[in-house]
């Protein structure tokens, strides 16, 4: 049988044994003794086939240990997360390559180091108390930290710790939850824009539950009503709602997924309603959100409005009333068939009014026919008539709707510009004196506008103005525009 070395001090009593037993078997059997002798070295054997065998176990079991503490190794080494030994001290006595990899440092850097440099200054104070608790011996605790990773950046974990040996051994283990934390934080971020832009609004806001009852309620919305926010949550919609047409309907349109804005009056705190416009739409997880804009101002303008319009509708009719009566004036000029003298001043009158009081721009043209005396001596008066005609059908064609032309008297007419400034009314009057010139009519024209600094009196001074300068066109020889200026 091949021999197995034994472990420790069994090897020199097998050689004891040995040397024993070759002792024996120099004896002879000439000897009582040998007898006894022989029985000894039996039993020795049996003693050292046992002790062998004995050993055989041992040195599986040790293998097996062995093969079990190499698959620790690569356990904690290549644990999803890491894995720290520290002493009462902090330090660190042990780590596996996660641990050292989550710190940012190297595994032979970080033995018997304090594990509390690695820590943030915000968090130093939760550490400390959980160390603290873990000394104790309390048991388990764990906590979330910050982290300085390579100095600069900040990392979060989670650390779960038990103390052992009396305190003087610390077991940790640290799971990276920096992803978590940065989620949590634009989260609590998010939630925080939401709520200031919740209770910044000028709205109310308002969220039920699927049974109705409110469940949240902004600034705005408590004001509204009247209520406190811990009164508001105490109660449902149906209770500040009043009735309103197809209400069936709408919260069917709404758990369809439908967004909605309905008109209704809200019971406020003291009893007295509110007229409300509400769009509301059905959350992800059944609840209703809605937001409530007070429409009271609006409604009372609307009423406003309508009582107004039937004033207009009044005071229209007697405004026709007052038409059909001017019907009956004489307001247009026999032989033109354009406005009168006395019907021009009333339309000019008006628009002088308009024009001084909003600070508008009002122009007045006046002209007459070039040498109609030597037409009517020569032709007859009927066709210094004819000539006037042409001359007002030619004007008309190439005035504004807004316009007024009127006959002033004999050969003179005048034209009212609402909202045109005399440079604007050059413009006119050149076309008009173009317009005449294939009918071998010359026309001399004048032209002024209202005055605002120093203010008009009436529309009567600025025709003075106009006819001024009518009369320096004639001046400068006839068949030209002449804008009035200061200087005449």
């Amino acid at each position: 049988m091949k021999k197995t070395k034994l472990p420790g001090d069994m090897e020199p009593r097998r050689q004891g044994e040995e040397k024993l037993i070759k002792g024996k078997k120099k004896e002879s059997n000439s000897s009582p003794a040998k007898v006894e002798s022989l029985h000894i070295i039996d039993e020795l054997k049996e003693r050292q086939s046992q002790l062998e065998k004995q050993n055989e176990v041992l040195v599986q079991s040790r293998a097996e240990v062995q093969a079990v503490l190499g698959q620790y190794s690569d356990l904690y080494d290549f644990a999803p997360v890491g894995y720290f030994t520290l002493n009462r001290d902090g330090m660190i006595r042990q780590t596996n390559q996660v641990g050292a990899d989550l710190l940012g440092v190297e595994y032979g850097e970080l033995i018997k180091r304090g594990f509390g440099v690695f820590v943030s200054e915000k968090s130093m104070p939760v550490f400390n108390s959980f160390f603290e608790r873990l000394l104790s011996g309390e048991g388990k605790e764990d906590c979330e930290l910050e982290f300085m990773r390579n100095g600069h950046e900040i990392i979060w974990a989670r650390m779960e710790a038990t103390c052992f040996e009396g305190g003087d051994e610390t077991r940790a283990m640290l799971t990276d939850v920096t992803e978590r934390k940065q989620a949590e934080e634009a989260l609590k971020k998010s939630e925080e824009q939401y709520r200031t832009l919740v209770e910044l609004a000028s709205d109310g806001i308002f969220l039920t539950g699927s049974d109705g009852l409110f469940v949240e309620a902004n600034s705005a919305g408590c004001q509204l009503l009247g209520y406190t926010r811990v009164e508001i949550l105490q109660l449902t919609m149906c209770e500040i709602m009043t009735p309103f047409p197809n209400r069936d309907n709408v919260l069917k349109e709404l758990k369809g997924g439908n967004t909605l804005l309905v008109e209704c009056d809200l019971i406020c705190k003291d009893g007295h309603l509110v007229s409300v416009e509400i769009s509301s739409r059905q959350l992800p997880n059944g609840r209703f959100m809605g937001i409530v804009r007070d429409i009271s101002g609006r409604k009372h303008a609307e009423e406003i409005l309508r009582h107004a319009n039937k004033a207009l509708e009044v005071a229209h009719l007697k405004l026709q009333n007052s038409l059909e009566y001017e019907h009956h004036l004489a307001r247009t000029d026999s032989l033109t068939g354009i406005s009168n003298r006395h019907h021009f001043f009333e339309l000019a009158s008006r628009a002088f009014s308009s024009a001084a009081r909003y600070q508008r721009p009002l122009a007045i043209i006046m002209f007459d026919a070039d040498h109609l005396k030597e037409v009517n001596d020569t032709f007859g008066h009927a066709a210094g008539d004819k000539m006037l005609v042409q001359i007002a059908k030619a004007a008309e064609a190439e005035m504004r709707n807004v316009d007024v032309l009127a006959r002033y008297g004999g050969d003179e007419f005048i034209i009212l510009l609402p909202e045109t400034s005399a440079k604007q009314a050059h413009f006119i009057a050149e076309r008009i004196r173009e317009s005449v010139s294939p009918l071998a009519i010359t026309l001399s024209m004048g032209i002024a506008e209202i005055l605002h600094k120093p203010v008009d009196e009436n529309v009567e001074r600025i025709i003075r103005r106009a006819d001024k300068a009518l009369y320096a066109a004639k001046a400068k020889g006839r068949n030209c525009i002449v804008t009035y200026s200061p200087d005449f």
